[in-house]
């Protein structure tokens, strides 16, 4: 049996965690910032105004720590809010802590949701509204897409202990929400009227409630999930190469029930995905030579 122990409790919910080589950590708290619990920074604040909706961190020493914040309307929990409203207000930051000096490295970014070093030593971000990673220079410039037309919105990306990444996509993409993406009148008015959990988006899980959309005779017929069915939610996981290209992927599919992946880690010992749609930790198997 495992051990577990109350290191820091909080009032609102974490929206991210960041690990030092050190062995600091930087807890991102929806709404108040994000706070640094040990190494030579311990007790350091960054503030809720500019990092309130902090959606993923990451260390780059025990000084240097970047931050995206997902949106500047909606915090992370309110992802669909932001997806449905075209949310392009998010943008990545560098921290330095012992200063508290920040850099803007980008901005006007899609929901940011995920973060990672890049094999030339700049930061790789998972930019989900617009399906694609892209390379951001640690040293400020323009970025660059090095992997995009994603079949779904990318969350948390993590080094895999062999040389490149794992991606979490947390929601598919699929035809019937891009379209009410483009009907502006009908997306307001269903956003105005209509509970989040019964609209025609994305979700972490579905299927659980008939009341959700779509879920008469147009996606099941006697109980049984139609093939050609347009899905809510689904689980996947993608493995890239050191340069970004896509060599290998897990799923769950539309009728499974581990879906909502929004975040991976390869600890050496094995991958690890969080499952929050089916409120699971999920172990991967990997094919190795």
């Amino acid at each position: 049996a495992l051990d577990f122990k109350q290191v820091a409790g909080f009032d609102a919910e974490i929206s991210c965690l960041a690990l030092s080589p050190g062995g600091a950590r930087a807890v991102g708290v929806q709404g108040e910032g994000i706070r640094i619990l040990d190494g030579r920074h311990k007790r350091a604040n960054l503030s809720a105004k500019h990092f309130g909706h902090a959606s993923a961190a990451i260390f780059v020493d025990e000084d240097t720590l970047v931050v995206a914040c997902a949106s500047a309307s909606f915090p992370p929990a309110r992802w669909q809010h932001d997806l449905m409203s075209l949310g392009s207000s998010g943008s990545v930051h560098r921290v330095d802590l012992a200063t508290g000096a920040e850099i803007r490295l980008g901005d006007g970014l899609a929901f940011p949701a995920g973060l990672a070093l890049s094999s030339s030593g700049d930061v790789l971000v998972s930019e989900a509204w617009r399906h694609r990673i892209l390379e951001i220079p640690l040293s400020g410039g323009s970025s660059r897409v090095v992997l995009d037309h994603l079949p779904a919105y990318p969350g948390r990306i993590s080094s895999a202990r062999d040389g490149g990444y794992w991606i979490a996509m947390f929601a598919v993409r699929n035809q019937l929400v891009e379209f009410v993406l483009r009907e502006r009148g009908y997306c307001e008015e269903m956003m105005r009227t209509i509970e989040p959990e019964n609209w025609i988006a994305p979700a972490l899980a579905s299927g659980r409630n008939y009341h959700e959309v779509l879920q008469g005779g147009a996606v099941k017929q006697m109980g049984v999930l139609k093939p050609w069915a347009p899905t809510r939610s689904y689980g996947l996981l993608a493995r890239c190469d050191s340069g970004m290209r896509i060599i290998g992927s897990h799923h769950s599919r539309a009728d499974g029930r581990m879906h909502g992946l929004t975040s991976v880690i390869d600890t050496g010992a094995g991958v690890f995905a969080s499952a929050k749609g089916g409120n699971a930790i999920l172990a991967i198997e990997e094919d190795r030579p």
